[in-house]
């Protein structure tokens, strides 16, 4: 194994979040029969030897292979869901996703892993930052060193996940730089709402007819 696959070698699913936009957990839908998380987890499995579920419902994940904790800190939102992640993370980075963004691209997680360590894993998170300026905290690694930072957020009563950056080291990638990985699907997609997941579905659906 090699230094980069080493470092870089845990990925992070979190499943705890509310569902309130979407009236339903969301840890319940099913991709090509099987349920989100297990869908995202087998995937990413193919890139890490350690795939992470944080979830407040381990029950669901009890016959699974993956490691499933529940929040450190409960209902907390992602601050809380990261940073219980990096507590169990055995690698430097861990790549960070939710269950409910249903499109995962193998090679950007390997083309995002090369450029870190062409960087010397001088910073703390590689996010993509979008042309609007808008900063996407999900589909990133994140160094296992900032759990201190996370864990004093959460006792500085501070929720909202994009506080983070101005607290550590964070490398940007250009939403530019991402466009060659449009045929993996958009990895930003995010099934809030009901609207959002009848429409990917029906996507999904014209797709398989095709």
């Amino acid at each position: 194994m090699t230094t980069k696959e080493q470092k870089m070698d845990t990925a992070i699913v979190l499943s705890g979040g509310k569902s309130s936009r979407a009236g339903f957990d969301k840890q319940l839908m099913r991709i090509h029969h099987e349920r989100i998380v297990i869908y995202l987890a087998n995937k990413l499995k193919t890139l890490f030897c350690q795939v992470i579920i944080v979830t407040n419902k381990p029950k669901l994940y009890a016959n699974t292979e993956y490691l499933v904790v529940s929040d450190r800190v409960k209902d907390y939102g992602p601050v809380a869901g990261i940073y219980t992640g990096l507590y169990y993370a055995k690698s430097d980075y861990a790549y960070v996703m939710a269950c409910d963004m249903p499109h995962v691209s193998l090679p950007y997680i390997q083309w995002l892993k090369g450029k870190a360590h062409r960087d010397h894993y001088a910073h703390d998170i590689y996010a993509v930052k979008k042309n609007d300026g808008k900063i996407e905290p999900f589909h990133g690694f994140y160094a296992k060193r900032i759990e201190p930072v996370m864990k004093k957020m959460i006792q500085d009563n501070i929720q909202k996940l994009t506080a983070v950056y101005p607290r550590v080291t964070v490398d940007y990638v250009d939403e530019q730089a991402i466009k060659r990985f449009a045929s993996q699907g958009d990895m930003f997609v995010n099934l809030n709402t009901r609207d959002d997941i009848r429409k990917y579905f029906k996507q999904e659906r014209q797709g398989e007819d095709r």
